[in-house]
C-alpha cells in the first residue's frame, strides 16, 4: 500500500509538471503572437505616420508656392482674406487634407500688421482609431528676425554659460568662450565657467559685408587660466563643434532677411507730424503742474515744462513745448497722440485709447515704473529702468541703457535702438532669475550681462553685433558680511559666514560658485524664444510688405 501511494504521488508530480510546462508554452506562444502583432502594428503605424508627414510636407510646400504668387499683388484687407481663402481651398482639394485658418491680426488702412494661423491636417492611415497629424503654419507680415531667439547681421560672441532656447542666425562669425565677462572699476574680468548651451537650430553664414566667406566662421577662447584676457582662435574642425557647447545646437543653413529696421526714418516721420501739428493747435496753456483730475474735450498744447502728478484726460492730441515729467501717481489718457518737444521723465500710466496713437519725444527719455498702452518714438537716447509694463514698441534714435527691467503686462516689450544697447545691472546678486518679456534690438552693438545680473529674456535679441556674457549659479558682491547661528558644537557655540568662502572664487571683487560644471546649475543669462510674440504681436512691431510662412508645430491629434 505504501508503494502504491508513492507511485501515485510520482504520477501526480508528472502531471503537475506537464500541466505547468503546457501553461508556460501556451503563455509563451501567446506572448510571441502578441509581440508579432504589436511589431506589425508599430511598423504599420510608423509607415502611416511617415506617409501622413510626407503629405503634410507636400501640402505645406504647395501652400508656400501659392502664397508667393499673391505676394506680388497689391492687396487690401478684404482681397487678402479672399486670396488666402482660395489658397486654402486649393490645398484642401488634396485627398483627405483638411485646412483651417484663423486670422489673429488684420491689415488696416494705417497698419500693415497681418497674422494668421493655418492648420493643415492629414489622416494617419485607416487602422489607427481616427488619428490625424496636424501641422500649424503661421502667415504674417512680421519681420523675419522676430521668429528667432538670437539674430545678428554681424558677429555673435557668447562669453560663458549663456543658455539659449530658440533658433539662432549669425551672418558673420561666432565666438565661443568658457569664461564670462564683467567690468569692475574700469577693469574687465573673465571668470571661469562653462561653454554656452543652445537648444535649437543654429545658422552661421560666415560671410563678410560683400557676401564673401571668411577663412573661418567659428572661434573659441583658448585662454585656460587668465581672468583678465581672452585669446580667440579659429575652430578648424567644425565636426568638433560639440566640444564647445554644454548642449549643442542643430547646425542648419537657413535663409533670413537681416535687413536693419529703419528706426531713424520712422522717428523722423513722427517729428514731421509734430512739426505740422504744433501750428494747428491754438490757445496754448501755461500750466506747469497738474494734480487732481483735468479733462479737456479737445486737443491741447502746453507751453512750459509740465509736471503731471494727477490725471490728465484729453479727447485729442496732447502737445508739450517743454519738458514733461510724470510721477508714479500720474496718468495721461488721450484719444490722440502725445508730442513732447523736450526731455521726458516718465512714470505712472500712459493710456492711448486709439490703437494707432503714439508718444513722440523730441529729446532724451528716462522711463521707470511706467505702464504704456501703445507705441513710443524717442529722438535721442533712452534710459529704461525698473518696471516697464507694455505690449508695445519703443523706437530710440540713439543709445539705449536698460537696468532692472521688468514687464508684467502679459505682453512683450519691443525696444528698438538705432544706437548701441547695454543691458546690465538687472536683478543683481539674486539666486532666482527675473523673467523679462521683451525683444531687444540694436542697429549697433547689443551687449547683455548675466554675471552679477540674473535674468531670463522671454522673446529674443537682435544686434548688428551681439555680445552675451554669463556665469552659472550664485554670484555675490561679498560673502554676506553677517554670521549665522549653527548651534552648539562640543562645549562651545559656533558661528560662521552665511556663505562658505571655500566654495566660492573671488574674481575682481565678486564671488562665484566654484563648481560651475555642476549639472543642472542654472545660467544667469537665459534667452528663450517666445512664440506669443508673433501670435500676440505688440502694438507698433515692425512689419514687411510681403507675407511669409513659418511652421509653428506638428502634432498628432
Amino acid at each position: 500500500m505504501k508503494k502504491l501511494n508513492q507511485n501515485g504521488y510520482a504520477l501526480l508530480n508528472v502531471l503537475m509538471v506537464f500541466t505547468l510546462v503546457t501553461i508556460l508554452g501556451i503563455s509563451l506562444l501567446s506572448i510571441t503572437i502578441s509581440s508579432q502583432a504589436y511589431v506589425k502594428h508599430s511598423k504599420t503605424y510608423l509607415e502611416d505616420m511617415t506617409k501622413a508627414e510626407k503629405r503634410l510636407d507636400e501640402a505645406s510646400a504647395e501652400y508656400e508656392v501659392l502664397l508667393e504668387g499673391i505676394n506680388n499683388e497689391v492687396l487690401n484687407s478684404q482681397t487678402l482674406l479672399t486670396k488666402l481663402g482660395s489658397l486654402e481651398a486649393r490645398i484642401e482639394q488634396r485627398s483627405g487634407i483638411e485646412v483651417t485658418a484663423k486670422t489673429l491680426k488684420q491689415i488696416t488702412a494705417t497698419n500693415n500688421l497681418f497674422v494668421q494661423t493655418v492648420d493643415i491636417t492629414a489622416p494617419v492611415g485607416p487602422e489607427h482609431a481616427g488619428k490625424k497629424l496636424k501641422r500649424t503654419l503661421k502667415v504674417s507680415t512680421i519681420a523675419d528676425i522676430f521668429n528667432y531667439g538670437v539674430v545678428t547681421n554681424g558677429d555673435l560672441t557668447l562669453n560663458g554659460a549663456v543658455d539659449i532656447k530658440g533658433n539662432i542666425f549669425v551672418q558673420k562669425r561666432l565666438y565661443l568662450s568658457n569664461r564670462g565677462k564683467f567690468i569692475q572699476s574700469g577693469t574687465t574680468y573673465y571668470p571661469g565657467t562653462v561653454y554656452p548651451s543652445i537648444q535649437g537650430d543654429m545658422t552661421v553664414k560666415g560671410l563678410d559685408a560683400s557676401g564673401q566667406p571668411y577663412s573661418s566662421a567659428y572661434f573659441y577662447n583658448s585662454s585656460s587660466s587668465s581672468t583678465t584676457a581672452q585669446n580667440f582662435r579659429p575652430i578648424t574642425n567644425t565636426g568638433s563643434l560639440s566640444s564647445y557647447f554644454v548642449s549643442s545646437p542643430r547646425i542648419r543653413d537657413a535663409i533670413v532677411s537681416t535687413n536693419q529696421i529703419n528706426i531713424l526714418g520712422r522717428i523722423n516721420e513722427k517729428h514731421a507730424a509734430y512739426t505740422a501739428r504744433k501750428g494747428q493747435i491754438a490757445n496754448g496753456l501755461n500750466n506747469s503742474l497738474l494734480s487732481g483730475t483735468t479733462v479737456y474735450n479737445t486737443s491741447k498744447k502746453f507751453l512750459q515744462n509740465l509736471e503731471l502728478t494727477g490725471v490728465l484726460n484729453v479727447a485729442g492730441d496732447v502737445l508739450m513745448e517743454g519738458n514733461f515729467t510724470m510721477g508714479e501717481a500720474g496718468r495721461l489718457i488721450t484719444s490722440g497722440n502725445v508730442f513732447i518737444n523736450g526731455q521726458a521723465d516718465l512714470k505712472g500710466t500712459i493710456e492711448l485709447t486709439n490703437p494707432n496713437s503714439y508718444v513722440y519725444i523730441n529729446g532724451k527719455a528716462a522711463i521707470s515704473n511706467l505702464n504704456l498702452d501703445g507705441q513710443m518714438y524717442i529722438s535721442d537716447a533712452a534710459d529704461i529702468r525698473s518696471d516697464f509694463n507694455t505690449n508695445g514698441t519703443v523706437y530710440v534714435e540713439k543709445n539705449t541703457s536698460i537696468e532692472n527691467l521688468n514687464n508684467v503686462s502679459g505682453g512683450t516689450a519691443v525696444i528698438l535702438s538705432n544706437g548701441s544697447m547695454l543691458v546690465a545691472n538687472n536683478n543683481e546678486y539674486s539666486s532666482t532669475p527675473k523673467i523679462i518679456d521683451a525683444f531687444l534690438y540694436s542697429n549697433e552693438t547689443l551687449e547683455m550681462y548675466g554675471v552679477g545680473s540674473n535674468i531670463k529674456i522671454k522673446g529674443g535679441v537682435y544686434g548688428s553685433n551681439i555680445i552675451l556674457n554669463a556665469t552659472k549659479g550664485e554670484t555675490r558682491n561679498s560673502l554676506g558680511g553677517r554670521y549665522v547661528w549653527v548651534g552648539p558644537k562640543w562645549y562651545h557655540y559656533e558661528w560662521r559666514y552665511d556663505l562658505d568662502p571655500e566654495l566660492y572664487n573671488n574674481v575682481g571683487g565678486l564671488y562665484f560658485e566654484k563648481n560651475q560644471q555642476k549639472p543642472g546649475l542654472p545660467s544667469r543669462l537665459q534667452i528663450e524664444f517666445k512664440e506669443d510674440l508673433i501670435l500676440n504681436p505688440p502694438t507698433g512691431i515692425p512689419t514687411v510688405e510681403k507675407l511669409k510662412v513659418e511652421t509653428i508645430d506638428t502634432e498628432v491629434k
